[in-house]
């Protein structure tokens, strides 16, 4: 069946566009949503016209396209509350996530002050008393906040994870009270998971996180060392419920009715009631769900004697899963489950599928068929390995050869044994033994990327657009457009998204400009990182997550400069000397020793005032005033230019004392803007174009009236915040605009 006749697929195209674009332009939702029933009513009144199908298909698609954006905004605006503070808040208890810091409880069927909420909320706690799941509780005062939008340029985004989970508010407590116990249905299925994973604890011990994972997409026992070996050797799919966990264990019984001739309909009824319970018993998971649905199209076209078509069943989910709540399109879970079986779809020699159909493949067909699906998984899920882990292990592709067709052998065994030991505990004690070698298996294939760490590369990340151009490339070069039976624009079309998708990769670390400076999100935390264009690196601070934007950005310093050794100057830099990017560290001299001690083997050294630290040859970090209290002030010069004079903790009393040419193009506020710093005398010898205020409340009133008309960026308000410094001038890019 080829691309022209799927049009719930190019729908479902279409939405997710819409989807994406609704959320960036953050317009009305009313416009789009106006706009997208204006096509639809055009696009019947020219249906009794046959010769202008072409334009109702159009017209159609953009009523889908609106849709998705009027969807998408409705979504991230549907709200009752909109506030942040101190509220009484009521609610169920639906998920507890519990790690080494702290607990996070996921609250729904809200009450805000006797107000319903639509939406759920994240709390978290922080000592040892936490609600159960399925419990109704009071929390007296809740501190609820607003996700946070992302810290840097690829960072995580709080506010689409949130989205996402459809959670308005994170929010903190002192205190609750249980007020009831939820006694419905999913109540029941998430007690009998719990029950199950007690006992599957007590069947396979230590072993038991990676069965629970495996057969109840339980993950939250999973160490981190083990979740981590999964995901640098490339099988972390194997612990996420998908089609090849429900394809084993729904197909399997519906085979199974077939082989002892179960009647036809009694087949279907019995596999489907199967289906939603073990759906239910899993957490109705995204992935999971995904599959389902899949399931549920392929048994119900055998019913109704259809042709079944993988890419419409895959639309299908798509609309199933999307249509509740479009934000979670950017749900890791449903961008990886979806594109991987869009990959497989698309290098799959046929899209239908018949579950009475006798003819087997041969060894041959499901050996090819594994390569192609195991590279065409690689390819699409690509773009998410690099945002996400940054690295990726090239033998996986021929690992997952080996750690497919095992799963697909050992998933059935251990689901077996372990019902069997929960139906007979006594005479099925020895399952343990065999599902702990199974695990045992999986932990050693976990392990391969330690086997050959030189085949590990570290990738940048990138913008999301790549993997929307993954995709279609895939698609463009596969049996299931209307393209493939022209190899010249085939190949034409796949070439062109090749290119840009490398493009993506490449684009954001391409270099414009002599100096870029860039300032970090990190609340009260301060982190800046000075490149240039002949390859020098620098780290000046390293409050915020700046090992993160290191490895997301591809980003090396040679060289950092910390200013003070408190907690928001240096809270950071434990993870850069630990992943080796930290370079030459520079500090004050009462900071020298204490670093000097805590980083034995690292190259520490002390400055004092008229000391520089080399950039690269025209470019230089001056070290302008040092005081044991306020810290290190100090300049970034360029060719002789004063582009950038840093603060630090410098009070009006500090200012005084600093000599020498101070002038610079940028000047980052003392104190994180606080009163009693940034003083007129100050401001006056620098003389700056713009300045930075590293706070997430902002600088006071104060100071700001001392700063006057000039542009005033607020990490806190306006993200990361680049400068680029190119011959005379200076630009300035924020991620979050607020003028």
């Amino acid at each position: 069946m080829t691309s022209a006749y799927r049009p719930v697929f190019f729908a479902a195209v279409a939405f997710l566009s819409g989807a994406i674009v609704g959320w960036s332009a953050e317009l009305n939702w009313l416009i789009p949503a106006v706009a997208s029933c204006a096509f639809f009513v055009a696009a019947i009144a020219l249906l009794p016209a046959a010769d202008r199908t072409g334009m109702v298909k159009w017209l159609l698609a953009a009523a889908v396209f609106l849709a998705g954006c009027a969807s998408m905004q409705y979504t991230a605006s549907k709200a009752d509350w909109n506030v942040e503070g101190e509220y009484a808040l009521t609610g169920r208890v639906t998920e507890v996530s519990r790690n080494s810091k702290n607990t996070v409880v996921r609250l729904s069927e809200i009450k805000i002050e006797q107000e319903s909420l639509n939406n759920d909320v994240f709390i978290t706690f922080y000592d040892e008393k936490i609600p159960e799941t399925d419990d109704y509780i009071s929390i007296p005062k809740a501190k609820l906040s607003l996700p946070k939008k992302r810290a840097y340029r690829f960072a995580f985004d709080d506010r689409q994870y949130c989205a996402a989970n459809n959670v308005l508010y994170r929010a903190t407590c002192e205190g609750f009270v249980v007020t009831g116990h939820a006694h419905d249905v999913f109540a029941a299925a998430r007690g009998a998971r719990a029950t199950i994973g007690k006992r599957l604890d007590e069947l396979y011990g230590s072993r038991s996180s990676i069965v629970k994972a495996l057969i109840l997409g339980d993950t939250e026992s999973v160490t981190d060392v083990e979740n981590d070996g999964f995901i640098a050797s490339g099988i972390s799919h194997v612990l996420a419920l998908s089609g090849l966990h429900i394809g084993i264990i729904i197909f399997g019984l519906f085979y199974f009715l077939k082989r002892i001739k179960a009647p036809y309909y009694l087949t279907i009824v019995l596999t489907l009631t199967a289906l939603l319970a073990y759906l239910m018993l899993t957490g109705m998971k995204i992935s999971a769900v995904r599959a389902g649905v899949l399931c549920v199209c392929v048994l119900l076209s055998q019913c109704a004697a259809w042709k079944y078509d993988s890419m419409t069943g895959l639309a299908i989910a798509f609309f199933a899963v999307v249509l509740p709540n479009p934000a979670v399109i950017f749900d890791l879970g449903f961008q990886f489950s979806f594109s991987a079986v869009f990959g497989i779809i698309c290098v799959s020699p046929d899209g239908n599928a018949n579950l009475y159909d006798e003819k087997m493949p041969t060894a041959k067909d499901k050996f090819l068929g594994a390569i192609r699906a195991s590279a065409a998984v690689t390819v699409c899920t690509l773009p998410y390995v690099a945002n996400v882990n940054n690295y990726f292990w090239m033998p996986s592709l021929l690992l997952n050869l080996a750690v497919i067709p095992f799963v697909s052998a050992a998933l059935p065994v251990l689901l077996v044994l372990s019902a069997l030991y929960l139906i007979f505990p006594g005479v099925f004690l020895w399952a343990g033994a065999v599902g702990g070698w199974i695990v045992d298996v999986l932990r050693f294939f976990a392990g391969g990327s330690d086997w050959l760490p030189e085949f590990g590369v570290e990738l940048p990340s990138t913008y999301p657009l790549a993997a929307l151009i993954v995709l279609a490339g895939v698609w463009l070069v596969s049996k299931t457009n209307v393209f493939y039976s022209r190899k010249w624009m085939r190949a034409a079309a796949g070439g062109f998204c090749a290119a840009a998708a490398i493009i993506c990769f490449v684009l954001p670390s391409q270099w414009r400009g002599d100096v870029q400076i860039v300032f970090l999100n990190g609340g009260d935390k301060c982190s800046a990182v000075v490149s240039t264009a002949a390859g020098g690196c620098a780290v000046i601070d390293a409050g915020a997550d700046i090992y993160g934007y290191a490895v997301k950005n591809s980003v090396v310093p040679q060289k950092t400069v910390i200013t003070k050794g408190d907690t928001d100057h240096a809270a950071g830099l434990d993870a850069l000397v630990s992943g080796g990017r930290a370079g030459s560290i520079y500090t004050g001299e009462d900071g020298a020793y204490a670093l000097a001690a805590k980083y034995s083997g690292e190259k520490i050294t002390a400055l004092s005032e008229g000391d520089t630290v080399a950039v690269d040859e025209n470019t230089c970090i001056e070290i302008k005033y040092v005081s044991g209290k306020s810290g290190m002030v100090v300049r970034l010069v360029h060719k002789g230019r004063g582009l950038c004079l840093f603060m630090t903790d410098a009070a009006l009393y500090d200012e005084g004392l600093i000599g020498g040419d101070i002038s610079a193009e940028i000047l980052v506020a003392g104190r994180n803007g606080k009163d009693g710093s940034t003083g007129r005398g100050l401001t006056d010898r620098v003389g700056q174009d713009y300045t930075v205020i590293q706070s997430a409340r902002g600088g006071s009133a104060q100071v700001l009236d001392r700063l006057g008309s000039g542009f005033v960026y607020n990490t806190g308000e306006n993200g990361q915040i680049t400068f680029t410094a190119d011959g005379d001038r200076i630009e300035a890019e924020a991620m979050y605009e607020t003028w």
